[in-house]
């Protein structure tokens, strides 16, 4: 959900630079990173060497205003989610992106633990 996440935040995220980034990581880590499945990537993936490289294109300026902007933990942590989603969308296509940018939604957990509660079950049963 972008609805809570600053203009200039987004404009960060979806930036011709951090694209750039993740498609150069990808392509020189594809054939090691297609080693593992979607759940593996999800867990194990490490952000930093595609940060260090985004960091790398811009201009002293627009670094420091980045950095400023990943001082908050929250949106350093989207950063890092919207980052492995994009990789896993490359990797796994649509499936490896929504596996790994909803696997913070609050929502969709709830309602995955409720589909598969017994109380879900008792009531589709229900003749």
């Amino acid at each position: 959900d972008t609805a809570s996440l600053s203009s200039e935040f987004v404009s960060v995220i979806f930036s011709k630079e951090l694209k750039a980034a993740i498609w150069d990581y990808f392509m020189q880590n594809r054939s090691s990173l297609k080693k593992t499945g979607v759940a593996d990537f999800a867990k194990t993936f490490d952000s930093r060497p595609v940060r260090e490289s985004y960091f790398a294109m811009l201009r002293s300026d627009k670094r420091q205003q980045v950095n400023s902007l990943l001082m908050k933990p929250a949106n350093d942590s989207y950063f890092k989610l919207q980052v492995q989603a994009q990789l896993a969308r490359y990797l796994y296509r649509d499936n490896g992106y929504y596996t790994v940018s909803l696997k913070q939604d609050e929502v969709v957990k709830k309602a995955l633990a409720l589909l598969n509660s017994d109380q879900y079950s008792a009531i589709i049963s229900r003749k």
